[in-house]
């Protein structure tokens, strides 16, 4: 049966808002030169700036994201984006380095909370036939809002100044928490695996399958026994959970440091092998172009085959290919298409949310989700600091790409696959 208007809404809406949060992450990234030169902050300074961000993300996904299963999906989406559109405007307010540096933690955690609630809503409010390609495609929203923060912002810079790109992202995020506050509804299957008495969780699903046109229910499904509060990260951890709990954190982790080692050092590390910095920011272009086309491909494919071996598969050829890329003399043309078929295979990382969706019950997904997303948080926060280190020690592109990344990108591949036993297509 196809998705309902409804349906379709719901997914959009969760999609838009992962626009808008990959917006606001890239932002000060492009505002930073001009925000630079108009207030003459010092790399150090910069440095803050970019890290509370990360480090507000962990925060969020850890801490904040459970709350989803506590107080239900909408409303933490609901008060989220309010939140990031305030947190938007204040920015553009700042007078002061350490302003920004508190915001940009603020704004980290609502992303934090964002981008796994909305996974979570994508794969409750999706058909099973097209579940994992919609929660792939609603969280490959992040790196859409990024492309197009990159393609706007120096226009906007140029007419606005570097404010004008959080004005921009405040506006957009303000208007899409207007438009969901009416029509947003809360996920049937929080409220299946709610406390609320029978009747009453009866009466509450029956209007929102009405409102998707679906056929009402005369009676629930058996609901599993609570046994601990709702939210907590203790429910991951039972018999039967743990040890796949266990695997998916080091997986999140390990991907997360993958990726952001990438994203943060290929350009400053081609230009230490020689190449201009302009060649550097290029093979960037090329890598983050081919996340985005694989994150769309990964989409449409797990709705025809089974996500794991594709995931896992992804992983690995990026490792092949990292490795072939820094042993390899060829030339910088054919070193930029390689690397975007690179970001094309790392896109696999998009796939890991229907594969904890479907490990977790609906009453702890979104802490799932969100303490999954949360150590991954932590490897994208530790995986630049540690390559600054063997940097500044020395190392050669080589070096650094074979000791740092390809490793966890193979045991990325092999968590997958051993976490995938778990999933039921």
């Amino acid at each position: 049966m196809p998705p309902s208007r409804g349906q379709v809404f719901v997914l959009v809406m969760c999609l838009l808002l992962n626009v808008a949060d990959g917006f606001d992450v890239l932002a000060m990234s492009y505002a930073a030169p001009a925000l630079a030169a108009q207030w003459s902050v010092d790399p150090k300074q910069l440095g803050a700036v970019f890290s509370a961000a990360l480090v507000g993300m962990a925060v969020g996904s850890l801490f904040l994201a459970p709350l989803a299963d506590v107080f239900g999906r909408r409303r933490v989406v609901l008060a989220t984006a309010a939140f990031l559109s305030a947190s938007m405007f204040a920015t553009a307010l700042s007078v002061s380095v350490w302003q920004l540096v508190l915001l940009r933690f603020l704004a980290g955690l609502g992303i934090g909370v964002m981008v796994p609630i909305s996974a979570t809503l994508a794969t409750e409010y999706s058909p099973t036939r097209i579940r994992n390609a919609s929660v792939v495609l609603v969280a490959a929203g992040f790196s859409i809002g990024a492309v197009s923060a990159g393609l706007v912002a120096e226009e906007i810079i140029l007419l606005l100044g570097w404010q004008g790109l959080f004005v921009a992202g405040g506006v957009v995020t303000l208007l899409l928490f207007l438009l969901a506050l009416p029509f947003l509804r809360e996920s049937a299957q929080y409220i299946a695996a709610s406390s609320l008495g029978e009747d009453e969780k009866l009466l509450r699903i029956n209007k929102i399958l009405s409102s998707l046109q679906r056929e009402k229910m005369t009676s629930l499904p058996p609901q599993p026994p609570q046994t601990r509060s709702r939210g907590n990260v203790l429910e991951l951890l039972v018999p039967g959970l743990r040890f796949t709990t266990g695997q998916l954190w080091v997986l999140f982790f390990a991907v997360n440091w993958s990726s952001y080692l990438a994203v943060n050092w290929i350009p400053t590390l081609l230009v230490y092998d020689g190449y201009s910095q302009a060649q550097g920011i290029d093979a960037l272009t090329y890598f983050t172009s081919g996340a985005l086309v694989g994150a769309i491909a990964l989409g449409m494919f797990s709705a025809r085959f089974l996500l794991p071996p594709m995931v896992a598969g992804m992983l690995l050829l990026a490792g092949i290919l990292v490795v072939l890329w820094v042993t390899t003399d060829m030339a910088f043309a054919a070193q930029k298409v390689l690397l975007g078929v690179v970001g094309f295979m790392f896109s696999a990382s998009y796939g890991f949310w229907p594969i904890v969706a479907a490990i977790y019950p609906p009453r702890m997904r979104a802490t799932g989700m969100g303490w999954g997303g949360g150590f991954g948080r932590i490897g994208a926060i530790i995986s630049p600091l540690v390559t600054g280190y063997v940097v500044a020690a020395a190392w050669q592109l080589d070096q650094t790409m074979l000791t740092l990344l390809v490793p966890s990108l193979l045991v990325s591949a092999l968590l997958v696959i051993s976490v995938g036993r778990h999933v039921h297509e």
